[in-house]
């Protein structure tokens, strides 16, 4: 992939996306949390060569599809969620990102923890609360404290 193409990537990236740490509930079970990257949206020619940008980088091809109509114009958006392809998104546009490198780095030490079985440990939680601030959102900061079977404790983000 050129270094032209990965900067202009980068430069949108920083300008029209959110890297954050997704929580998703599966259920009855407790949330869990996964890094994703969002690149949103009105233009569709600047979301398609995004597309075939991180299509070259990933190896297989993006999609893209329409969340919201404001206006006249339609809202685009790219989710990147499956961990290989996020790693290598932000690996290869870290050297050129400006704007959103306390995100990259907030993720990447994400990924150093390791949960215990598949449960946030308080510090993937304090990360969480960190990128939201980064990325401008606010979240309740509300914790539960959960035991677990090997009586270690975790906050949990309510």
């Amino acid at each position: 992939m050129e270094d032209t193409q990965l900067s202009y990537l980068a430069g949108v990236i920083d300008g029209e996306s959110t890297i954050t740490l997704l929580q998703q509930r599966c259920g009855d079970k407790l949330p869990r949390m996964s890094p994703v990257v969002y690149i949103t949206n009105t233009n569709l020619k600047l979301l398609e060569r995004c597309s075939n940008i991180i299509g070259g980088v990933v190896g297989h091809s993006v999609n893209f599809k329409v969340t919201d109509q404001r206006g006249n114009s339609p809202v685009y958006r790219i989710q990147i969620a499956k961990r290989a392809d996020v790693e290598k998104i932000l690996d290869a546009i870290e050297p050129y990102l400006v704007a959103k490198q306390e995100q990259l780095k907030t993720v990447k030490n994400f990924w150093l923890i390791k949960p215990y079985r598949g449960i946030w440990t308080e510090a993937q939680a304090v990360l969480r609360v960190n990128i939201c601030g980064l990325n401008g959102h606010k979240i309740q900061d509300k914790f539960s404290a959960v035991t677990t079977t090997k009586g270690h404790l975790i906050k949990m983000m309510v």
